[in-house]
Order: structure tokens, then C-alpha cells, then sequence
């Protein structure tokens, strides 16, 4: 090209960056400033395009010379200048020069909250993202706020910081206002409910999902043991292996078996015990030696002992009073012509 401009160097960065090559975007930005064309001068735009590039590479020293040269300028007040450089910021991890960026700024934009609470979120300081979604949300209506800053960037550091008020207060205004969440919304309130101890709401709110995902089943089942739950949680564990294809499962199954020691449901215990059996993805150590727990607490200390063959040095030890019974009962021919040689988890 016989003539470039800033129009035309900019929109070629710009289509490589978009194209998923930032280094080349940064390669040609570097030869716009020291090559034979210097003496055109980046603008807002062309600085967008290579700080969303720094951002992608984590390039922070690229990243501090910008910001430099957009201060000589005089474009730090740009408004989409302040949102790239906050993310370019949190994206390097240097989230204090992100808040310094953001602080700078007499009426941040909505755009620029949602770049510094993500950036927060990014980077585990959810408690710091929880406050400025407060701060937010005392600026104007909920519903207004919720819808600009995007429901999954306010919801998403309540769950990781469990700010259980905050988002029953978003859940309320989807309700409120008669908005017809997705399957990403609704499964991360869900995720809220349950992470914050209140699995009533989050079974109700789960039953809305016309998709459930095998990760949010383990949750919730999870959810139940963990609040002793047990009789909740053997409902659910039924409930979720008519829904999902059990060899995906094994996860769920361990819960279930701790699930049934907690209520001490031997019976209950039984079943999953021949649905391990049934398919073999779901039987492993874990699972046996959750088996062989169950069936020493409920007493039935000949089930346990069969179990745990499994393990070979790691045996189960009968308890004293319970070895000369056994010994008197493998005399029995009965118990001779029940056995099931080759017994396995």
C-alpha cells in the first residue's frame, strides 16, 4: 500500500486481533510506531485494539507504555479507553491498577463497573466484586442495573462469595418483572441456593430447568448430604439415575452410599450396591469402600467382609464377638450352597 494513515494501520490491527492473532497485532503496532510510518500517530481507537491484544497475551509491559503514551495525549478519559485499560489490568493481574483506572473516573459507565467487577471476579476477590455490584444497585433501579450490567456478572461473584441476600434480590427481580431467564441464569442461582445451605429453593428452582445438566444434578445431591439430608438426598439420587446415563455417575453414587450411612438405610444401600454391580463404570475403590462402611454400621458384618475383598491388604477386620459366629454359620451347608464365589463390589 503506497499510502497508509492511522485509518489504515489501525484496521489492520484491529482485523488480526479479532482473528485471533494478537502477537501479529502487536508486531505491526510496534512497527506503525518505529517503522517509517511513526509519524502517524496511534488514536482511541488503534490503542483499544492493542490493549485488548495485551490483555490476550498478558503483555503488562506493552500495557504500561500504552497507558503512558494515551496520557500524553490526553485520551484517559476516553470511555472505551478506561474499560480496555481496566481490563488489560485485571487480565495481567494487577487488579490496583485497574481500581486506580477506574477510581480516576468522576462518573464511571456501566460498561466500565461490569469490566472492574469481572476483573475482581477473575481474580477471587469476589467479596471486592460483591461491593461494587452494591454500589451499583444503590445508583438506580435493580431491574435497569441487572439488565445493563448482564445478569451473569452480577449473580456469578454472589455464588463465589455465597452473598446469599444479594442474590435472592436478583432472583426476585426476575420474578418481579416477569423475565424468562436461560438455562445458564437459572442454573446459577441454583448454584447459589445450594452452596448457601437453602436446598428447599434450590430443589423448587431446579425442577424449572427444562435442561439438567449432570453437574448440577451432583450438586444439589451433594447440597443434601452435606446438610444431612439423607432421606432427601436417596429421593433425589433416584430421581437423578432415571434422568442421566449412570456411567457418568460414579461421583453421585459415593454421595449416595455416605447418604445412606448417614440414615443408616441398609436397604437403600442394597439396591445401589446391585446397581454397582450392574454397571461396572460406577464400581471402584471408593465406591466399595463406602459399601463396606455401610454395612458395618448396619451390622450386617458378613455383607461388609465380602465387600472388602476387593481390597486385598486393605481387609476388613470383623469385630471379636462377630468372628466365632461366622466361623459356627460357614459350617453350615446352607451358607455353603448360598456362596457366591467370585463375590465383587
Amino acid at each position: 500500500m503506497p499510502v497508509r494513515n492511522v485509518v489504515t494501520w489501525t484496521t489492520a490491527i484491529s482485523m488480526y486481533q479479532q482473528a485471533g492473532f494478537p502477537n501479529v497485532a502487536l508486531d505491526l503496532y510496534q512497527l506503525m510506531r518505529d517503522g517509517a510510518d511513526q509519524a502517524i500517530k496511534p488514536n482511541a481507537f488503534t490503542y483499544c485494539s492493542v490493549l485488548n491484544c495485551c490483555a490476550s497475551v498478558k503483555d503488562l509491559g506493552l500495557g504500561l507504555r500504552v497507558h503512558e503514551q494515551i496520557i500524553e495525549e490526553g485520551l484517559q478519559n476516553d470511555r472505551f479507553l478506561i474499560v480496555a485499560l481496566i481490563d488489560m489490568y485485571t487480565k495481567c493481574g494487577k487488579v490496583s491498577h485497574a481500581r486506580k483506572v477506574f477510581d480516576c473516573v468522576p462518573q464511571p459507565t456501566l460498561e466500565a463497573y461490569t469490566a472492574m467487577i469481572e476483573g475482581y471476579s477473575g481474580n477471587g476477590l469476589t467479596s471486592k466484586s460483591v461491593e461494587l455490584i452494591r454500589m451499583v444497585l444503590r445508583t438506580g433501579s435493580v431491574a435497569d442495573k441487572v439488565t445493563a450490567l448482564g445478569f451473569m456478572t452480577i449473580i456469578r461473584p454472589c455464588v463465589m462469595q455465597m452473598s446469599l441476600r444479594h442474590g435472592q434480590e436478583i432472583h426476585a427481580h426476575i420474578i418481579k418483572f416477569g423475565h424468562n431467564p436461560g438455562y445458564k441464569q437459572l442454573s446459577a442461582i441454583v448454584s447459589l441456593y445450594e452452596r448457601c445451605n437453602k436446598m428447599l429453593f434450590a430443589y423448587r428452582l431446579f425442577n424449572e430447568l427444562e435442561v439438567k445438566e449432570s453437574g448440577l444434578w451432583r450438586r444439589l445431591l451433594s447440597g443434601f448430604f452435606r446438610n444431612k439430608l439423607n432421606a432427601n438426598a436417596m429421593k433425589f439420587f433416584a430421581e437423578m439415575m432415571t434422568s442421566l446415563e449412570l456411567g457418568n455417575s460414579s461421583f453421585a453414587v459415593i454421595d449416595a452410599l455416605k447418604a445412606c450411612i448417614g440414615m443408616k438405610g441398609l436397604e437403600e444401600g442394597r439396591q445401589i450396591h446391585a446397581l454397582i454391580t450392574k454397571v461396572r463404570n460406577l464400581m471402584g475403590s471408593t465406591s466399595c469402600t463406602y459399601l463396606v462402611e455401610l454395612y458395618s454400621c448396619c451390622g450386617d458384618y458378613e455383607e461388609a467382609l465380602k465387600a472388602s475383598v476387593v481390597f486385598g491388604n486393605k481387609k476388613f477386620e470383623l469385630p471379636p464377638e462377630k468372628k466365632f459366629k461366622l466361623r459356627v454359620n460357614r459350617t453350615d451347608s446352607s451358607f455353603r450352597g448360598n456362596a457366591e464365589p467370585g463375590y465383587r463390589c
